[in-house]
């Protein structure tokens, strides 16, 4: 009758959902963790090279000593950019209290609103996959499953500096889960030796450039960030 009835609706808004979440899916890559025993493969193994093989691990210590350093750095400049914002809130809201103490409670309400607004901005404007602590992203990873701009530069970086802000204005934040976000990405990028944000490769380290290691890397940024974040 061309009249649209309540289950033709439902219809439409059942391929609607289907259609929206198929698109949210083909930003999802499947990794592939298991060890190919092909041909190739095994040819490898008959041409295997001790030397070769024990200069590679020397090269994965030394990664993981940089890994953990730039990490722990990451989350010094976090802390030292932390204080510093709090001790010249609390300066100011500490003279105005002086003056009046509904002047302080309003200034201590405005630098909040303030902080709140430069996070939740850097977040939905620059780079929505930084919303959250990141640590559910890494397990998908680790599990096999890598989504869009999670180990970009520009995710760590929107991050930072939203915790930054968080943390200072007193919200009910912790530094931990984005400091492992933020560690696997500098895993992710120091390990490739390459950067698609930036357009940056140094033609070093590709050797690593595939799953298998680039997940034993992630991991270590990740206890890094954990370690970081903790002071140990």
């Amino acid at each position: 009758s061309g009249i649209p009835t309540a289950r033709n609706h439902e219809h439409m808004h059942q391929m609607h959902a289907n259609n929206k979440h198929r698109n949210r899916m083909n930003k999802v890559e499947r990794l592939d963790y298991d060890t190919v025993e092909n041909e190739i493969f095994h040819l490898e193994e008959k041409n295997y090279d001790q030397r070769g093989e024990s200069r590679k691990e020397f090269t994965k210590w030394v990664l993981c000593f940089w890994i953990g350093f730039c990490t722990g750095f990451a989350a010094f400049c976090v802390l030292q950019a932390v204080d510093y914002l709090r001790d010249k809130k609390f300066d100011m809201v500490r003279d105005k209290m002086k003056e009046n103490w509904w002047y302080g409670f309003l200034s201590f309400a405005a630098f909040n609103l303030l902080f709140a607004a430069i996070s939740s901005a850097l977040v939905v404007i620059i780079e929505p996959v930084a919303a959250g602590s990141g640590i559910p992203e890494v397990k998908a990873y680790l599990n096999g499953s890598n989504w869009t701009h999670v180990f970009a530069i520009r995710t760590a970086i929107v991050k930072l500096l939203g915790i930054i802000c968080a943390v200072a204005g007193n919200f009910c934040v912790g530094k931990e889960g984005p400091m492992v976000h933020t560690g696997t990405v500098i895993a992710a990028g120091l390990s490739r030796g390459k950067s698609t944000s930036l357009k940056f490769d140094t033609g070093f380290l590709s050797e690593f450039r595939n799953d298998y290691d680039a997940r034993d890397f992630i991991s270590s940024g990740a206890a890094a960030g954990v370690a970081a974040a903790f002071g140990a």
